[in-house]
């Protein structure tokens, strides 16, 4: 008996790049909240399952973090792409603490 690993090679070749995708987007929480890096990942693994192309809340919040609507304009990137919005997300949470995330407040991270 033969035993057929349906999911083949490219399933395979999937999961590595998956993994060095979502490695990527750990550096660059780290790169921008430093020693709450661990915090940051949590609360945002919790927002958008880390993400970049995450659309919630019937579409008013944005990529890794859910970056709503009413701070869409204090950048001038695309923030479906990681860089761009962890960055807003870094100077919201600079200017406002923790608290605009829900998952954060209701301790859901």
């Amino acid at each position: 008996n033969v035993k057929i690993d349906r999911r083949g090679p490219t399933s395979k070749v999937a999961q590595v790049i998956s993994k060095i995708k979502l490695a990527k987007i750990k550096y660059l929480i780290c790169q921008y909240f430093g020693s709450e890096c661990n915090l940051a990942t949590r609360v945002f693994l919790a927002e958008s399952g880390l993400r970049p192309e995450a659309i919630g809340d019937h579409g008013s919040s944005l990529g890794i973090a859910q970056i709503n609507r009413p701070h869409w304009g204090k950048v001038n990137c695309n923030l479906l792409e990681a860089n761009c919005n962890l960055k807003l997300a870094k100077v919201i949470r600079d200017d406002s603490g923790w608290w605009p995330w829900s998952v954060y407040r209701n301790g859901t991270y």
